[in-house]
């Protein structure tokens, strides 16, 4: 009998130090979760916007922590305003909208490339403490704050920063984004993700025949500021 105990005990403390083992490895992924999805309330890492990346392939989105969902697969919509064309050294207000019925807290993050891939102009966070912009390599990327974030606002969630566009005509430029419309639990499940992309043509160029003159070559620009619609014509000498 004595023999047969002996042989118990330890198999009986390695079950419960496993047990205890296993207690704190679920714990520890817990408290995880949980500080990753209260990190991410305060703006995504950079470098997920599924934007195009250096070497071949793209960014990832928001889906590497919000997986539940195939990006793009919700009845929700991610939309970025920006202006028709660029002027070299203008500032430009941009907006993103995101939206789906029933969610309650909001995340993105945005990028603008050009067709060389490289970070362009200059992003500027918005008024009110919403967003926040950093930098990574030779890009600029755009997020919520944590107040951004909108906890408990339903239905949709708009963010307003600006770009001052390159000083020098860089070609087309796209601008790249990735929201996350969430349901607010406290983890990274359930929710959806969206990604847009728009790209601003460059100024482009035209000729204009005067009368009883020469022809004009210059360089056409849109500029959008107080709602009015301007063109420039720059005369080489």
């Amino acid at each position: 009998m004595q023999k047969s105990l002996r042989h118990t005990r330890p198999e009986t403390k390695s079950s419960s130090a496993s047990a205890l083992r296993a207690l704190r490895l679920a714990l520890i992924l817990l408290l995880s979760s949980a500080s990753s999805a209260l990190a991410a309330s305060g703006g995504p890492l950079d470098a997920h916007t599924g934007a195009p990346a250096f070497g071949g392939g793209t960014e990832p989105n928001c889906t590497a922590c919000h997986s539940s969902f195939p990006v793009d697969s919700g009845p929700g919509l991610l939309s970025i305003s920006v202006p028709d064309t660029y002027e070299p050294g203008i500032n430009y207000e941009v907006r993103v909208l995101l939206s789906q019925t029933g969610r309650v807290r909001w995340g993105f993050e945005l990028t603008v490339v050009d067709d060389s891939l490289i970070g362009t102009g200059q992003l500027l966070a918005g008024p009110g403490g919403f967003t926040q912009v950093s930098l990574t390599g030779t890009r600029e990327y755009v997020k919520q704050t944590s107040t951004g974030s909108a906890d408990g606002q339903l239905d949709q969630q708009e963010w307003i920063f600006s770009w001052t566009a390159p000083q020098t005509d860089v070609g087309d430029i796209t601008f790249y984004a990735a929201g996350v419309a969430a349901n607010s639990t406290g983890g990274s499940s359930g929710d959806d993700v969206y990604t847009a992309a728009i790209t601003v043509p460059e100024p482009s160029s035209f000729s204009v025949q005067l009368a009883g003159c020469c022809t004009v070559v210059g360089l056409a620009v849109v500029r959008r500021r107080r709602n009015a619609r301007s063109t420039i014509f720059r005369v080489p000498v």
